[in-house]
């Protein structure tokens, strides 16, 4: 299969990541080495030549005005230059592996900043329902009266419409959608993981800054109610709810996914609530973004 478009960011934006991961390890690791080679034994004494023993049997002429104290004076000398390199060398060492550690502190940072101007700037998709408290749609009753043939609903489609929302600085790629609209007994029959079913394929369709683009789906398994279904929902006996999600891409290649789930709210009693589709009451994984 070739390739596509998401896959092909993905990838580039992945490369990058792991190329500045990369480089940040060489650097610690470098500074490591010059922090443990630091810390060597000096250098052993050189040894002597092969004929030194025959130049020790030959008597020694007496010095002419020399000193007795002179070879004393001679490594005293030595001693001080060594010392004064090995000083100089744990400088040069010292230097290099701050200029190593902030280096990868710098690469750290930048790597950081890069990651939230990219959250800053990114695109963000959130959905909301196009009608907020629609009319129940019930089949036609059988031997119905006058009256109830003239019922707001009569042989109505119950649908789930809703409007996804660019709202985001910068444009999003629309990778595919998935939406149930679904009813139980109670919210607590409502399953903790939703089934998002059928996915529409988007195909990268773009979405700008602001832009919004609308979907819908009809009521499971049957778009139309019965009448004492619509009865039982005013109750609170029969709860509709609907879900789905939106999947994208941002700018930078990254994918992500803005779930939305609703309840279609009926007030009781002393509740102060308007009627329509509320977020609460369902479980957390039908309400979150990435």
């Amino acid at each position: 299969m070739k390739a596509t478009d998401e896959d092909t960011a993905t990838k580039q934006n992945s490369t990058c990541d792991k190329l500045l991961a990369i480089v940040t390890k060489i650097l610690l690791a470098l500074a490591l080495f010059l922090a443990i080679a630091d810390q060597r034994p000096a250098h052993e004494p050189a040894i002597e030549p092969k004929n030194a023993a025959a130049h020790q049997s030959q008597p020694a002429e007496p010095s002419r005005g020399l000193s007795v104290d002179a070879p004393h004076q001679s490594g005293s000398g030595t001693s001080a230059q060594n010392s004064t390199r090995s000083w100089v060398d744990r400088l040069n060492a010292l230097s290099t592996t701050i200029i190593a550690l902030f280096t990868a502190f710098t690469f750290g940072a930048i790597r950081t900043q890069i990651t939230t101007n990219r959250d800053t700037e990114r695109a963000w998709i959130i959905s909301t329902p196009t009608e907020n408290a629609p009319t129940l749609g019930f089949a036609p009753i059988p031997n119905e009266s006058n009256i109830q043939a003239h019922l707001s609903g009569r042989g109505q489609k119950n649908v789930f419409s809703c409007a996804f929302k660019n709202t985001g600085n910068t444009p999003a790629r629309l990778i595919s959608v998935a939406m149930r609209y679904r009813k139980a007994a109670t919210p607590a029959d409502i399953p903790t993981n939703p089934d998002d079913g059928d996915t529409t394929a988007l195909n990268n369709l773009p979405l700008v800054k602001n832009d919004s683009i609308g979907f819908e789906t009809a009521l499971e398994p049957e778009p139309m109610l019965d009448f004492p279904e619509v009865d039982a929902i005013a109750k609170g006996d029969l709860v509709l709810y609907a879900y789905g999600a939106m999947k994208y891409l941002d700018v930078y290649g990254r994918r992500h996914e803005s779930r939305f789930g609703y309840i279609y709210h009926f007030p009781h009693g002393a509740q102060q609530q308007p009627k329509g589709f509320r977020r609460e009451g369902l479980p957390a994984e039908y309400n979150r973004a990435s």
